[in-house]
């Protein structure tokens, strides 16, 4: 009788220590329930409703660059463009009659943007690309190689313009007084040359296909040899 009672308390105890391991396991790992996406609707949601600035994600928001309309390439060998730089529509609007003083004439940008830095990076300098006229002995062209100018300041008159450059100091030797008209007629003048080129260029590309469709055309005319060659009718 002791010995069931015994066995009895023995069982009992080991279904108390079972049922506790259970609920402390159950505690520690929390249940993984199914969520739906209605049971979720009272949960606020971390900066919702917030705005962000226009343009906010750009690459010109993510990547800013030293000036210029363009953002800094991700390519060690292009140089990084200066605030100095300025684009082929600001030239265009320059008034055709005021003059700037050339400094120098570049084959890189990279060589232009070195001679900024290293004459103090100066705000009266400014460089600016401009499409070298190409050579008739190539054909038709169709693309340009750019010269880039660094120049300095802008005048009203050649006189004054003439005048500064006398007493310039620091930037070389081989200043050039020049109106903002001589690099706008020397941009259209290039323009038009490429814009010919490509004309002729497709013109003689549709006379050599029409040649070439002409001669894969199969004959089909009477060959005076063949009609020669047959017997006369009696």
């Amino acid at each position: 009788m002791n010995a069931s009672r015994l066995q009895l308390g023995i069982g009992l105890a080991l279904i108390a220590i079972f049922v506790a391991v259970m609920v402390t396991t159950n505690a520690n790992e929390p249940e993984r329930a199914a969520m739906t996406e209605a049971s979720l609707g009272n949960i606020v949601r971390a900066n919702e409703g917030e705005q962000f600035e226009a343009g906010f994600g750009e690459l010109q928001y993510l990547v800013p660059d030293n000036g210029g309309e363009e953002p800094v390439a991700f390519d060690d060998a292009t140089p990084q463009r200066l605030a100095q730089f300025r684009s082929e529509a600001w030239l265009l609007e320059q008034p055709p009659s005021h003059y700037t003083i050339q400094l120098g004439v570049f084959s890189s940008e990279r060589a232009a943007a070195d001679f900024i830095r290293s004459n103090g990076n100066s705000a009266d300098l400014r460089y600016f690309a401009i499409p070298q006229m190409p050579d008739p002995a190539l054909g038709y062209v169709t693309s340009a190689q750019s010269r880039f100018i660094v120049s300095f300041a802008e005048f009203f008159t050649s006189e004054h313009a003439a005048g500064v450059a006398g007493i310039l100091t620091g930037y070389g030797d081989q200043y050039l007084v020049r109106p903002w008209q001589s690099y706008q007629l020397s941009i259209t003048s290039v323009k038009a040359v490429l814009a010919r080129n490509f004309i002729a260029k497709q013109e003689a590309q549709a006379r050599m296909t029409a040649s070439d469709k002409l001669r894969d055309q199969a004959f089909q005319g009477v060959d005076p040899v063949e009609l020669l060659a047959e017997p006369l009718d009696e």
